[in-house]
């Protein structure tokens, strides 16, 4: 009888393992029921012992590795497709899967799993796993605000007849903010703190001291809805892409070069364009050396220089508004790339369809200012569902100067980044494949010479969001998924070496994340779009240190410019139309007594609400405020107003105010902090028109 870990147990193992899924997935609708009802014990099953095969083939050599890590990548992307599968008859419609692949402390992980996998954010499991951390559920019986609201039909139904209007006394909301929970006096009052005891951060690390402070002031600007963000490695130039004009039809290029001095309210200058596409920008990447911002669509990319780069050695000119400088042609036969844009060893690369283009910067014909002529044959601008008037641009474009083939070209890779440490590896993240192929939770490492896969990355449970490394660990690498978990993995282990369950909600998407390093203390910013919020982890800590406050807007993306100490938030407001109109508000309730600051509104005027704070009584009937129905009171300007179904109540943090609008944040950390620098109040509602034009 063979060694439990030789190679020949270890392949007797995979193939039960691959007999057991054929047959989890070969069940009958009426077994289905019953499994929904009894819990998806066998599915974890199946997934964790797939992860504990990889885990045990570690030691053996590189054939034996490669046809497991293979063939369990491929199992785990079966279960997950049968499990997340919309048609009820052919999988189990599942939403907010578990994590799967993180080492427990106990070898019995199969009879620990809980049936209940919604419950993966108790504290006593997360004490018991070795590489899984939890966000801290709230006590029995406190709910959020925006939970509250989102059952709200279900508890009204469960009041006694004649008292619709009290909640259960068994439900409440989180205790208040409480600004004993400051561990410095300059903490913003915009920071919610978890009175963690053993933070990393000490006087050795004062940067990092002031990060986990919170001693930061914090600003902002109107944006038009948010699309990415991209800070450039040297920290020059922060580019944002977003989508503004009458229903969020216009492409816009927002940049601020952070080298210059700061415009009003402490907060960089804005520049910016409107991009000459046919339909929205989806991409965009900074060339600091060259002063070219890249923008694409789905069938160009265009580049635009924000200053003179002829002469490199020198500064050079700074322009009032970008150039247009270079066209890209990336949706003709055979490319047709729509997919990520990347700038590496002076070449623009963009993924498509099992195939990655490749441009030479050097090589470009370039658009000459003033002239008409376009680079390429004309571009069918006809094709567009932009307002009639919007200037676009015909140039086809350059096509791609040569093209690497992918080994496995089924699915499309929908997010990239480069790797830390290897020369010519892109780390990818990968959207559902065509022809019907499902690619849920693949990542792999892509060898650009041949287009191979150099590695693969198992573990996550939906489409990977996003990557984030840092200098300081060069063989570490982050990732955020659609599944709610960030993830950290060694580059050369196919298993995540932490997992942080981010959010309270299952179903909630971790929409950006940051790894940074200041003063070397290994942290993880995080944002998520239901949470509403941005949360800092202590990562040897293996706890958050505290939630920032984004006045109410979902977190779009996050970047940190590491020579200034500051992050940058883009955020959505979720609770307005693509008009700009407002929906769901009721009147605020302020809590009494509340810190009256001077907060700093919006640079342009008309970001600011123009009302006074309203001080409502404490016991004004629910009939008032969070049961009513929509009035057309709750729009009037006689007052400040909440959204409905916002995340938090107006007390929850030391400062209130909704943002009422998308919004990019600036929270810049220092030792010197004026505490009056905070955002205010928005317009609960604002002009679509362009903040260009």
């Amino acid at each position: 009888m063979p060694h439990p870990s030789s190679p020949d147990a270890l392949l007797v193992q995979l193939n039960n393992l691959k007999k057991e899924s054929a047959e989890f997935r070969a069940q009958d609708e009426e077994t289905l029921e019953d499994l929904s009802q009894n819990g998806y014990r066998d599915m974890y099953n199946l997934l964790r012992r797939g992860c504990d095969l990889v885990r045990a083939v570690d030691a053996q050599d590189a054939p034996i590795q490669r046809i497991v890590i293979d063939a369990v990548e491929g199992l785990v992307g079966e279960v997950l497709q049968f499990a997340t599968h919309s048609d009820p008859d052919e999988g189990l419609c599942l939403t907010g899967l578990r994590s799967f692949a993180h080492k427990s402390s106990s070898q019995s992980n199969d009879a620990r799993i809980d049936p209940d996998f919604a419950s993966d954010c108790e504290d006593e499991r997360a004490s018991d796993e070795t590489d899984l951390v939890n966000e801290k559920r709230l006590p029995k019986g406190v709910f959020s605000h925006g939970f509250l609201a989102e059952a709200r039909p279900l508890l009204s139904a469960m009041r006694p007849l004649g008292r619709s209007n009290i909640p259960p006394p068994s439900l409440r909301l989180p205790d208040p903010y409480d600004s004993s929970q400051k561990p410095h006096h300059s903490s913003t009052p915009l920071a919610r703190f978890r009175n963690v005891s053993n933070l990393t951060a000490t006087n050795s690390t004062p940067t990092a001291k002031l990060l986990y402070q919170a001693r930061c002031e914090v600003t902002c600007r109107r944006t038009s809805s948010p699309v990415t963000l991209r800070l450039n490695q040297g920290g020059s130039c922060l580019a944002h892409l977003s989508m503004g004009g009458y229903k969020n039809r216009d492409p816009i290029l927002t940049y601020y070069l952070l080298d210059q001095s700061m415009g009003d309210g402490d907060f960089p200058e804005r520049r910016g364009l409107e991009l000459p596409f046919t339909g929205g920008a989806t991409h965009c990447a900074i060339d600091e050396e060259r002063k070219l911002i890249f923008a694409a669509d789905d069938s160009r990319i265009k580049s635009f220089a924000w200053g003179d780069y002829s002469d490199r050695s020198e500064a050079g000119t700074t322009f009032k508004k970008a150039l247009p400088v270079h066209t890209l042609n990336s949706c003709d036969k055979p490319l047709k790339a729509s997919g990520p844009i990347a700038l590496l060893h002076d070449r623009v690369l963009r993924a498509g369809e099992g195939v990655i283009g490749v441009w030479n910067i050097d090589d470009l014909d370039q658009h000459v200012p003033g002239s008409k002529e376009t680079i390429g044959a004309r571009f069918d601008v006809s094709n567009t569902w932009r307002e009639h008037g919007s200037v676009i641009e015909p140039s086809s474009g350059n096509k791609c100067h040569t093209s690497v083939t992918l080994e496995d070209g089924r699915f499309p890779i929908g997010t990239w980044h480069i790797h830390p440490s290897a020369s010519g590896i892109m780390l990818a993240g990968f959207d559902q494949g065509y022809d019907g192929c499902y690619a849920i939770g693949l990542c792999h490492a892509l060898d650009l010479e041949s287009g191979k896969v150099a590695a693969k990355y198992i573990g996550h449970g939906a489409e990977v969001g996003g990557f984030s490394t840092s200098a300081t660990e060069p063989n570490t690498f982050m990732t955020c998924c659609q599944d709610g978990y960030i993830r950290l993995f060694d580059t050369r282990q196919p298993l995540p070496v932490l997992t942080i369950n981010e959010s309270r909600y299952q179903s909630d998407n971790v929409s950006s994340a940051l790894f940074i390093h200041p003063d070397g203390v290994p942290t993880i910013v995080t944002g998520a779009r239901r949470g509403e919020e941005i949360k800092v982890w202590d990562v040897r800590a293996r706890a958050v240190a505290y939630s920032m406050a984004t006045g109410n807007n979902a977190v779009v993306t996050l970047a940190w410019d590491s020579t200034r100490n500051a992050l940058y938030a883009t955020t959505e407001c979720t609770y307005t139309d693509r008009t700009g109109n407002p929906h769901s508000y009721r009147r605020a309730k302020i809590p009494e007594p509340q810190t009256e600051s001077k907060p700093v509104v919006p640079a342009s005027s008309e970001e600011a609400g123009g009302a006074s704070i309203v001080v409502e009584d404490a016991n004004m009937d629910d009939e008032d405020d969070a049961i009513e129905e929509e009035s057309q009171d709750d729009y009037n300007g006689n007052g400040h107003r909440w959204p409905k179904r916002a995340e938090h109540a107006e007390d929850y943090f030391g400062h209130t105010f909704d943002a009422g609008e998308n919004r990019i944040y600036r929270y810049a950390f220092k030792n010197e902090v004026d505490p009056d620098v905070l955002p205010g109040w928005g317009s609960s509602g604002f002009s679509w028109a362009s903040p260009f034009y």
